[in-house]
This record gives structure tokens, C-alpha cells and sequence, in this order.
């Protein structure tokens, strides 16, 4: 390997690497290979199905049912522990299989090729694996090779290569031969070739100064295995709600097994009950909920055109507040298109797939600029379709462009060149920067020109005026040079235009001077219809977008105003300039800097570093091999379906359609997961502690336990989820987009679901508390009593989980009908319950008697009181932190029902 390869010449690193043109020996090769090893990168093992297995086991609530269930066989109670086993079962059961088809469905997207490359050994041109080569070897590429190494120019004929997937610059770029400065970026490093990018057009010979792990790539390759995996906000938010239950669960079964001995109750009997609370206090159905909510978040995201490798993937990005965005790709088409033509005396816009109307006086001027750029052209178009409609064109990226510009406006590639055809060519190349062909037309030959304006420019003696032509004295000339300064100020990609007649056959590089200069044509790459309307929408969800490309800045800050970003002195920075501020001082700027232009891989892991240090939970797209480490350092990287392997590999969501409106789909789809899984918690958390104060009030007041352990495990396994699953399938509520981002702040439990927890658990526990007490004291029929708690707990539940339907309105403002699954769900859990109490078979399990319509009148009543207490808590809760939506009505609903 040579260092700084672009710097020297071309001589200079041949002796360096001890290489000729004519090749290495074979025992030359033998001995790098030897020395250095292939020329490859590590590929990321996928993960193995034992492997999606064993992490389905890494959540604290899955060990804490485990540990519940193993107490439970020790104590004898193999129902008890089987069930809670069973929700352990369908948790993992569920998760690997969701995973695992995630995992092969990316396999699908991806295809491992054999490279091979054409190579000087000895003299003799061969063609080898690309895996084989070692730095000081001769290879040759041509339009439609993959550059196998990183090497330094020798010998370029019109060579340009796209280099999008390492550098992020959207056009192709030019190759030259001479030295560059040590200082000059990658990305204008033009006297090289680096390994993965693509050669679009022309020949080029070049000697290897790098492979494997010491490419670019490599490089990058490098920074990835860096970048250590880090827990996202739900897995934390989870983990943190795990601990907290253990705790909770812990202590007061600690507490109540003390009491009890303290009292005189034997340590056997009291560490049962301990363990009878501790069921209690466990939601089992929590587990199951969970994973099926983020699986339908998966399946959900996946019809938008997403594709979640995981299942916390949707969720996390529901919780993003910054989406830090690729440009090119993703917020605008990834191809070149024409967009203006500037002649001497008319402007117009061109939008793409609709045809212009021009006027006769502009025709004149821009139909010849379009007919000099599809005649002047190598690129190829060809038509397809029943009606000749569809239209493939191959080629450089710019000429193609013209090919669908002039067939828009109605000329035809094949029928000019019938009408012109070329005689001979001067074709393009980096050191005249322009091509001309010479055509036969009316009898006589034309000189078309295309080039780099300035050139074109400086040749041409004439200009374009309308029908006519006419001489381009200085006053006109500085007026089009003044036009060419302020199209290049808007970031665009400028070809000049022009012609010359000739009474000859042939091309010589004298010939083309005195031009008569037609146009100005500009080109970009266009912004999709839908990105400044996502924008718009991800900006009103309180989502921070910040552009980051490989672009100039001037392509960049054109870009990004038409999108809405700010583009002031502050709000723009590029690589250079990155270079020079500390971390420090970039975590303070970051949230003024909206567009960061020139971007290497080790800025973008910075700018994700800045924000993060804020606690912002940052989301990355991309799709080059230079975004890879960014897409495994953000909370949630988002790779695009037509980028490169390892960025899919780094990522956790695949766009399969490249669209940015998709990151934004998928980021409302996460909101409503996060906001079904506050909803499931509430529900299953409020009747465990219901349970829990239940059987704590008993003990405390000296009274036999209220409800029996395989009645708590029914009620949380059986009744609760059914509705707690379908709670999962809620439909979105209309204000999911218009709400702040929660970001790491937020819990799962805050404060407004702890407010309602408590006041449903107090009330549930309470009121049917009461009645345990009535009831025995008037019938002193214990299994009586017991079943009309245990009947009263689980209709209360199937009552209120109406009420958690909504957390920021009330019940009596939506509809009961709007989710179908859960009126469903209710009726089964209701035919379950029923079951236990008039089924033989299950009244001697649950030791459970019938109930009269009186005894269910009482049952319903309890109930009803409950669900209206807790709709004038949520009311209050409401009003106090804001959220009006539905709080009048709810008021009202209460006041005249």
C-alpha cells in the first residue's frame, strides 16, 4: 500500500509499489498474497435461528415470569406455573418467528456476486477473481466494471465513474491524470478509482494501492465494527418498567410473608400467600401483548414499503425526534433530469415527464439546443409497450437526460439521426471538457458542441438570436457569463451548447472555435413529489430533519431551500468546516445546523454523536457503503432497498421503495404502537394491582384471600387477554402526528398513567373489597364470595378497557365500533368466563358457583361505578396537562348522558 497515492504521479507510484505497466510477476503475487491476504472484506455472519431465539429470553419481565413460574412448581402448583410458562411460550414463540422471517426476507434483497477484474500479469492481459489481486497490479476497467480495488490512474480515456456509494456525490465524476494536493478531499480525488464504485463510461489503466481492509471501504468497514450496538429507548423504557414491577413485587410479598409470621400465620402458609400476590401483581398477558404489537408493527410498516428487521425497529422510530436524511435518493429522485434552458433571449423550465409548450420566438433558440444535445449524444433510448410509450434509455446519466428532454418536447433520437446521421466524433474528455460530432444535414455538415460552458463559451464568435445569428461582441459575452455565475450559484450542473458549419469529414481539435453559442443547459436531480409535503408533516410532528449529502455545498443549500430547510450562514456547514469545530462546540450548534454538505463517514458519526448527547433519539437513512457506521450508531438506521449490502446489514429498517414519505409512514405506524403499548400496559397493570390491593386488604383486615391464585392467573391469561391483544389492532387516533416527540424522556409509565393505574387499582380493589366483606358476613359462603369477586374483576376489565381505548379522550367520544377485533375479543373473554362458572369440569378447578341474574345485576353495578370514576379522573388528568381534545365532551358526556 502507498500512502497518499493521489498526490504523487503516476510514475512515482508505480516505483513506489515496485510495478510496471506490464504487470507483477506471479511470484511477486504469490508473496503479497502472502504477505497482505485477499483482497476482501469480512462479510456480518447473519444471524442464526438459535441465535433470534436466545434474544427473544433478554427482557427482564420474560426472567421475572420464568422465576414466578419456577416458584410456583416448587410450591406444587404445576397449573399455576404452567400457565404462566405458557405466556413465556407464546411471547417467544411469536417474537423468533417474526425475526426470523425478517432476517431471510433481507437475504432475499441480497445477492452475493463473484467479482472478477481484468488484470496485467507479466506482460499478458488475464482475467482473474477479484479477490486476488494485491496492491502494485495493473488492472483495466471500462464503462460497467466495479472498481475491485482502490488504484491510482494511469492512463483515462473519457473516463467517469459514480462514486455515490462512498463519497454520496450524486453525479458521475470525470477522471483525471495529474496529481492532486495531499490536502484534496475524497471526493474530489479524481486521478482514482475506489473499491465498489461503479465505472459509468470510457476506459481507464490503473495500478492497485490498496485492498481489502486498507481500501476506503475498508475503511468505513472499519468504523462500523467500531461502533458498539447500543439498547434502544423501548428496550430501555421495558427493562426499566421490569425492574420497577420486581421491585414493587419483591417488596410487598416480602412485606405481607414478614406480617404474616409477625402475626402468628406459619412460614409455610404465608410464603403461599406471598406468592399468591406476587401472581397477582405479574401481568402475564403484558408479555404476549407486547410482542404481538410490535409483530403487527412490523407486518404494518411492511405495507408501507418498509421493511423492520427486528421487532423493536417500528416502535423506535415512532419515538425519533431527528431524522438525519440522506439527499440524493431518498428526499429527491436519484436521477438527473433537465430543469432549465437559458438562451440568449428566453428561460424555461422543464419539469420532468411533461411536455413544455413553447412559444415560436423561444423555439427558435431552445428546440436547437435540445436537437445539438440528443444528436451530440452516445447515450441510447429505446421504446417499449403495446402503444410505444415506455421509454428505457442507457448511458451516461447526463446524456440520458437529454434523450428524454428532447423526446418529451418531440425529437426523437431515431428519427434525427436518420435525418442528421453522424459522420465523426471527437469524444469527450477531462482535460477539453467538451465533445463534438460532425452530421450531415440538408446537404451540407454541422459541428455540434456540448461541454463545459466556460469552454464552449470561450470558442464561440457567435450567438443565437432567435432565427437568426450574430455576432457576440463583449457586452453580450459578459452578459452570458453573468448568466453561467448565478445558474452555478444554484447548485446546478451547467452543458454549454453550440455550433459551427463545416465543408468537411472530419474532426480536428482546431476545428472547434468560432461556435455560434446557443444555451445554457442545466441540470439536477429532482426533488420527489412527495418529499416537501412529508417535510412538512414531519415537521408539524415535532421531528427534527437535518440533510446530509456528499454534494457542494452551493448543490446542497439550493437543494435544501426548495425543501423548506433554513439555508443561512448558520444553518449550513460543510466537511471543511466540520473539521475545525470541536465536539464540544458542534453539540451546542447542532440544533441550528440544518444542511450539512461534503460529508464523510466520520462527520455523519459525529453529527449523530451531537445529537444523541442531547438525548435525542436520532434516525439515519442512507444507502451508500459511506453511511453504514451512521446507520449502526443512530438509535434507528434506515437503509434504502436499492443501496448497497452493508448498509442493509448496518441497518434496522429496509425502505424498499427509497422514499422518504415511507420514513415518515413508518415513524405515525411506530407512534401507534407506542401508543397501544401504554394503552395494553394500563389495562394489564391496573387490574394486576387491582388484584393486588385486593389480596393485601384481606390479609391486613385478617380475612380469608378473596380470589384464589388459579382465579388471578384466569383473569390475566384468560379474560384480560383477549382484550389486551385486540387493544394492540386499535386503530391510530387522529391527533398520533400532531403530538410532540416523546424522545428518551418519557417513560412508559408516566405520571398520567400512573395517576390512572393507581385510581383504577384503589377503586377496583376497594369496591370489591367491600363486597367480599358484605357477602360474608351475610352468607358466610367463602367460595360464594370468591366467585363473585373473581367475576366482578374480570367484567370490570372487560368494561374499562373501553376507557383505555384513548388516553387523551374520553370513552363517550369514540366510537365502540371503530375496532372490531376488540368487541371480538370482549365477547370471547366473556364466553370464557361464563364457562368457568357454569361448567363443571372448570367449577371444581376454579371452585366456582352459578350466579343468579341478582348476583350479576351487583356484578355490573360495581363496575359501572368504577368506569365512571375513572373517566373523571382521566377528565382531570386531562385538563391538567393540557390536552383539551375530548375533555369538554367528556364532561358533558358524564353531565347529560
Amino acid at each position: 500500500m502507498v500512502t497518499n497515492p493521489h498526490s504523487l504521479s503516476s510514475h512515482e507510484v508505480l516505483k513506489t509499489l515496485g510495478s510496471a505497466k506490464s504487470g507483477l510477476s506471479e511470484r511477486v503475487v504469490a508473496a503479497r498474497t502472502k504477505e497482505m491476504g485477499p483482497n476482501e472484506l469480512p462479510r456480518a455472519k447473519r444471524a442464526h435461528g438459535t441465535k433470534i431465539l436466545a434474544r427473544q429470553f433478554k427482557s427482564e419481565l420474560v426472567i421475572i415470569l420464568i422465576a414466578a413460574a419456577a416458584v410456583s412448581f416448587a410450591l406444587g402448583e404445576h397449573v399455576d406455573g404452567t400457565v404462566i410458562l405458557l405466556a413465556v411460550l407464546v411471547n417467544v414463540v411469536v417474537g423468533f418467528i417474526q425475526e426470523f422471517q425478517a432476517e431471510r426476507a433481507l437475504d432475499a434483497l441480497q445477492s452475493v456476486v463473484k467479482v472478477h477484474t481484468r488484470v496485467m500479469r507479466d506482460g499478458t492481459e488475464v482475467r482473474i477473481d477479484a479477490r486476488d489481486l494485491v496492491p502494485g497490479d495493473i488492472i483495466l476497467l471500462e464503462a460497467g466494471d466495479t472498481a475491485p480495488a482502490d488504484a491510482r490512474l494511469l492512463d483515462a480515456t473519457n473516463a467517469k465513474a459514480n462514486e455515490s456509494s462512498l463519497t454520496g456525490e450524486s453525479l458521475p465524476v470525470s477522471k483525471t491524470l495529474e496529481p492532486l494536493l495531499t490536502e484534496t478531499p475524497l471526493a474530489e480525488r479524481t486521478n482514482m478509482v475506489f473499491a465498489g464504485t461503479f465505472f459509468v463510461e470510457g476506459t481507464a489503466t490503473a495500478v492497485v494501492t490498496a485492498t481489502g481492509t486498507s481500501t476506503e471501504i475498508g475503511h468505513i468497514a472499519r468504523l462500523l465494527h467500531d461502533v458498539a450496538d447500543e439498547p434502544t429507548p423501548l428496550q430501555k423504557k421495558m427493562s426499566a418498567l421490569s425492574r420497577w414491577l420486581g421491585i414493587v413485587v419483591l417488596a410487598i410479598s416480602l412485606a405481607v410473608f414478614v406480617l404474616g409470621v409477625l402475626t402468628g400465620n406459619s412460614a409455610r402458609e404465608m410464603f403461599g400467600v406471598a406468592v399468591a400476590m406476587a401472581v397477582s401483581a405479574i401481568p402475564e398477558g403484558l408479555l404476549i401483548a407486547v410482542t404481538i404489537v410490535l409483530a403487527l408493527g412490523m407486518r404494518s410498516i411492511l405495507k408501507q414499503q418498509a421493511l423492520a428487521r427486528n421487532l423493536l425497529a417500528a416502535e423506535t422510530l415512532g419515538s425519533t425526534t431527528v431524522i438525519c436524511t440522506d439527499k440524493t435518493g431518498t428526499l429527491t429522485k436519484g436521477e438527473m433530469h433537465i430543469s432549465r434552458i437559458v438562451s440568449l433571449n428566453h428561460a424555461i423550465d422543464l419539469v420532468p415527464e411533461v411536455q413544455p409548450m413553447l412559444t415560436e420566438k423561444e423555439s427558435h433558440e431552445i428546440l436547437l439546443a435540445l436537437r445539438i444535445g440528443v444528436l451530440s449524444n452516445n447515450a441510447h433510448l429505446e421504446v417499449s409497450g403495446d402503444d410505444a410509450t415506455k421509454v428505457v434509455t442507457s448511458g451516461n446519466p447526463t446524456e440520458q437526460a437529454l434523450l428524454l428532454a428532447g423526446w418529451m418536447i418531440g425529437l426523437k433520437q431515431p428519427e434525427l439521426e436518420k435525418e442528421s446521421p453522424r459522420i465523426a466524433e471527437l469524444p469527450f474528455d477531462s482535460t477539453k471538457k467538451y465533445m463534438a460530432t460532425l452530421h450531415e444535414f440538408d446537404k451540407e455538415t454541422i459541428l455540434y458542441v456540448k461541454g463545459a460552458p466556460e469552454r464552449v463559451l470561450e470558442r464561440s464568435t457567435m450567438v443565437k438570436d432567435g432565427a437568426t445569428h450574430r455576432k457576440l461582441d463583449a457586452a453580450t459575452r459578459k452578459h452570458l457569463e453573468k448568466t453561467m455565475e448565478g445558474l452555478s450559484r444554484e447548485g446546478l450542473r451547467i452543458l454549454g451548447i453550440g455550433y459551427r458549419h463545416r465543408n468537411t469529414r472530419e474532426i480536428q481539435e482546431e476545428d472547434v472555435q468560432e461556435l455560434t453559442f446557443v444555451a445554457f443547459v442545466c441540470f439536477r436531480d429532482p426533488i420527489r413529489s412527495t418529499s416537501l409535503e412529508t417535510l412538512k408533516v414531519a415537521r408539524s410532528a415535532g421531528i427534527h430533519v437535518v440533510m446530509l449529502t456528499g454534494d457542494h455545498p452551493l448543490t446542497a443549500a439550493s437543494i435544501a431551500g426548495e425543501l423548506g430547510f433554513p439555508t443561512g450562514a448558520k444553518h449550513v456547514l460543510d466537511g471543511p468546516r466540520l473539521d475545525r469545530i470541536s465536539d464540544q462546540e458542534l453539540k451546542k450548534r447542532v440544533r441550528d445546523i440544518s444542511v450539512y454538505a461534503r460529508v464523510t463517514p466520520e462527520h455523519k458519526l459525529r453529527i449523530i454523536s451531537a445529537w444523541k448527547a442531547r438525548g435525542e433519539v436520532v434516525a439515519m437513512t442512507g444507502d451508500g457503503t459511506n453511511d453504514s457506521p451512521a446507520l449502526k450508531k443512530a438509535d434507528i438506521g434506515v437503509a434504502l432497498g436499492s443501496g448497497t449490502d452493508v448498509a442493509k446489514e448496518a441497518s434496522d429498517i429496509v425502505l424498499l421503495d427509497n422514499r422518504f414519505s415511507t420514513i415518515v409512514h413508518a415513524v405515525e405506524q411506530g407512534r401507534v404502537i407506542f401508543d397501544n403499548l401504554k394503552k395494553v400496559t394500563l389495562y394489564l397493570l391496573s387490574d394486576s394491582f387491582g388484584e393486588l390491593i385486593l389480596v393485601a386488604g384481606s390479609l391486613l383486615l385478617g380475612l380469608p384471600l378473596p380470589i384464589l391464585a388459579t382465579q388471578i392467573l384466569w383473569i390475566n391469561i384468560v379474560d384480560d387477554s383477549f382484550p389486551s391483544i385486540a387493544l394492540t389492532k386499535e386503530p391510530k387516533e387522529g391527533d398520533v402526528m400532531a403530538i410532540k416527540p416523546r424522545g428518551n424522556a418519557s417513560s412508559i409509565l408516566d405520571r398520567r398513567i400512573l395517576t390512572l393505574i393507581f385510581v383504577s387499582s384503589v377503586t377496583a380493589g376497594v369496591l370489591n373489597l367491600l363486597m367480599f366483606i358484605f357477602i360474608m358476613r351475610w352468607t358466610g359462603d367463602v367460595n360464594f364470595a370468591r366467585t363473585m369477586v373473581f367475576t366482578s374483576l374480570a367484567f370490570d376489565s372487560l368494561l374499562y378497557v373501553f376507557s383505555v381505548r384513548s388516553l387523551r379522550h374520553s370513552v363517550f367520544t369514540r366510537s365502540p365500533f371503530s375496532n372490531p377485533f376488540l368487541l371480538v375479543a370482549i365477547s370471547v373473554s366473556f364466553a370464557f368466563q361464563c364457562a368457568a362458572l357454569y361448567i363443571p369440569f372448570l367449577q371444581s378447578i376454579f371452585h366456582t358457583v352459578p350466579l343468579s341474574p341478582r348476583d350479576w345485576s351487583i356484578v355490573v353495578l360495581i363496575s359501572i361505578t368504577e368506569i365512571l370514576v375513572i373517566e373523571c379522573v382521566k377528565y382531570l388528568v386531562l385538563i391538567r396537562h393540557g390536552i383539551l381534545k375530548g375533555a369538554k365532551e367528556s364532561l358533558d358526556s358524564l353531565l347529560h348522558p
